[in-house]
Protein backbone atom coordinates (compact mmCIF):
# COMPACT_ATOMS: atom_id res chain seq x y z
CA UNK A 1 0.00 0.00 0.00
CA UNK A 2 0.80 3.52 -0.92
CA UNK A 3 -0.09 6.24 1.82
CA UNK A 4 0.08 9.77 1.40
CA UNK A 5 -0.95 12.23 4.66
CA UNK A 6 -3.55 14.63 2.94
CA UNK A 7 -3.84 18.32 4.00
CA UNK A 8 -5.05 21.43 2.75
CA UNK A 9 -7.60 23.15 0.76
CA UNK A 10 -9.42 21.13 -2.24
CA UNK A 11 -6.92 22.06 -4.55
CA UNK A 12 -4.25 20.31 -2.38
CA UNK A 13 -5.89 17.63 -1.44
CA UNK A 14 -6.60 16.63 -5.15
CA UNK A 15 -2.59 16.65 -6.35
CA UNK A 16 -1.95 14.96 -3.22
CA UNK A 17 -4.31 12.14 -4.28
CA UNK A 18 -3.52 11.91 -7.84
CA UNK A 19 0.31 11.37 -7.26
CA UNK A 20 -0.25 8.60 -4.50
CA UNK A 21 -3.19 7.44 -6.69
CA UNK A 22 -0.07 7.18 -9.93
CA UNK A 23 2.67 5.77 -7.88
CA UNK A 24 -0.34 3.31 -6.07
CA UNK A 25 -1.30 2.18 -9.60
CA UNK A 26 2.23 2.23 -11.25
CA UNK A 27 3.36 -0.31 -8.32
CA UNK A 28 0.09 -2.62 -8.72
CA UNK A 29 -0.91 -1.69 -5.28
CA UNK A 30 -3.34 0.10 -2.63
CA UNK A 31 -3.80 3.36 -1.62
CA UNK A 32 -4.13 4.28 1.73
CA UNK A 33 -4.87 8.22 2.60
CA UNK A 34 -4.12 9.58 6.28
CA UNK A 35 -7.13 12.08 6.87
CA UNK A 36 -6.44 12.66 10.73
CA UNK A 37 -4.97 16.12 10.37
CA UNK A 38 -9.16 17.03 9.35
CA UNK A 39 -10.93 17.55 12.32
CA UNK A 40 -12.68 20.22 14.47
CA UNK A 41 -9.70 22.23 14.47
CA UNK A 42 -8.91 22.08 11.16
CA UNK A 43 -9.37 25.28 8.87
CA UNK A 44 -10.41 22.94 5.71
CA UNK A 45 -12.73 20.36 4.95
CA UNK A 46 -11.77 16.95 3.83
CA UNK A 47 -13.33 17.22 0.14
CA UNK A 48 -12.05 14.29 -1.80
CA UNK A 49 -14.67 11.95 0.33
CA UNK A 50 -16.97 13.92 -2.70
CA UNK A 51 -14.99 12.82 -5.49
CA UNK A 52 -15.23 8.59 -6.80
CA UNK A 53 -12.25 7.93 -5.00
CA UNK A 54 -9.96 4.79 -5.34
CA UNK A 55 -8.36 4.47 -1.48
CA UNK A 56 -8.88 3.74 2.00
CA UNK A 57 -9.22 6.82 4.57
CA UNK A 58 -6.62 6.66 7.47
CA UNK A 59 -6.18 2.68 6.75
CA UNK A 60 -4.11 0.76 9.56
CA UNK A 61 -0.64 0.43 9.49
CA UNK A 62 -0.17 4.30 9.27
CA UNK A 63 2.66 6.41 10.40
CA UNK A 64 2.45 7.71 14.16
CA UNK A 65 2.22 11.26 14.37
CA UNK A 66 4.83 13.25 16.23
CA UNK A 67 2.27 14.70 18.07
CA UNK A 68 0.24 12.09 19.38
CA UNK A 69 3.27 10.39 21.10
CA UNK A 70 6.43 11.63 20.31
CA UNK A 71 8.08 8.23 22.56
CA UNK A 72 5.95 5.82 20.71
CA UNK A 73 7.07 7.72 17.96
CA UNK A 74 10.92 7.23 18.51
CA UNK A 75 10.48 3.77 19.29
CA UNK A 76 8.76 2.85 16.12
CA UNK A 77 11.24 4.33 14.59
CA UNK A 78 14.04 2.84 16.10
CA UNK A 79 12.57 -0.47 15.83
CA UNK A 80 11.96 0.24 11.91
CA UNK A 81 8.27 -0.05 11.95
CA UNK A 82 7.98 3.23 10.46
CA UNK A 83 6.43 3.54 6.97
CA UNK A 84 9.38 5.22 4.57
CA UNK A 85 8.12 8.39 4.59
CA UNK A 86 8.88 9.96 1.34
CA UNK A 87 8.82 14.41 2.33
CA UNK A 88 8.46 16.54 -0.93
CA UNK A 89 12.22 17.90 -1.40
CA UNK A 90 11.10 21.11 -3.04
CA UNK A 91 8.38 22.91 -4.96
CA UNK A 92 9.68 21.59 -8.31
CA UNK A 93 8.69 17.98 -10.27
CA UNK A 94 10.47 15.77 -8.30
CA UNK A 95 11.16 12.42 -10.54
CA UNK A 96 12.54 11.01 -7.78
CA UNK A 97 8.77 9.80 -6.65
CA UNK A 98 8.53 7.49 -9.63
CA UNK A 99 11.09 5.31 -7.92
CA UNK A 100 9.38 4.81 -4.90
CA UNK A 101 8.47 1.67 -3.12
CA UNK A 102 5.32 -0.04 -2.20
CA UNK A 103 4.74 1.09 1.68
CA UNK A 104 6.34 4.12 0.82
CA UNK A 105 4.30 7.06 2.75
CA UNK A 106 4.13 10.17 0.78
CA UNK A 107 4.29 13.71 2.33
CA UNK A 108 4.36 17.15 0.10
CA UNK A 109 1.74 19.22 -2.35
CA UNK A 110 2.90 17.41 -5.38
CA UNK A 111 1.71 20.53 -7.35
CA UNK A 112 2.40 19.56 -10.98
CA UNK A 113 0.50 17.36 -13.38
CA UNK A 114 3.67 15.84 -14.69
CA UNK A 115 3.06 13.52 -11.56
CA UNK A 116 -0.16 11.70 -13.13
CA UNK A 117 -0.19 13.25 -16.60
CA UNK A 118 0.63 9.09 -17.40
CA UNK A 119 -2.26 7.88 -15.40
CA UNK A 120 -4.44 11.09 -16.70
CA UNK A 121 -8.07 8.16 -17.69
CA UNK A 122 -7.93 6.97 -14.53
CA UNK A 123 -7.48 9.85 -12.26
CA UNK A 124 -10.17 11.86 -14.32
CA UNK A 125 -12.80 8.90 -13.40
CA UNK A 126 -11.80 9.25 -9.90
CA UNK A 127 -12.47 13.04 -9.64
CA UNK A 128 -16.38 12.52 -10.98
CA UNK A 129 -18.17 13.70 -8.07
CA UNK A 130 -20.67 11.33 -6.44
CA UNK A 131 -22.13 13.65 -3.80
CA UNK A 132 -25.55 14.69 -4.36
CA UNK A 133 -26.58 18.66 -4.48
CA UNK A 134 -28.41 19.87 -1.64
CA UNK A 135 -31.29 22.02 -2.40
CA UNK A 136 -29.36 24.98 -1.70
CA UNK A 137 -26.48 24.53 -4.65
CA UNK A 138 -30.01 23.27 -7.38
CA UNK A 139 -30.84 26.37 -6.74
CA UNK A 140 -27.97 28.45 -7.45
CA UNK A 141 -27.16 25.95 -10.17
CA UNK A 142 -30.70 26.87 -11.63
CA UNK A 143 -30.24 30.80 -11.21
CA UNK A 144 -26.66 30.38 -12.38
CA UNK A 145 -27.38 28.45 -16.04
CA UNK A 146 -30.54 31.19 -16.32
CA UNK A 147 -28.57 33.95 -15.78
CA UNK A 148 -31.07 34.84 -12.95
Amino acid sequence: MIYSRIRGGLGNQLFQYCVARSLADNLGTNLGLDVRDFNKNSPYLMGLKHFNIRADFNPPGMIKHKKNGYIKYLIDVVRRKQKFVYKEPHLNFDKNVFSLSDSSYLKGYWQTEKYFIKNKVNILRDLKIISHQNEKNKIIKVRTVSGD
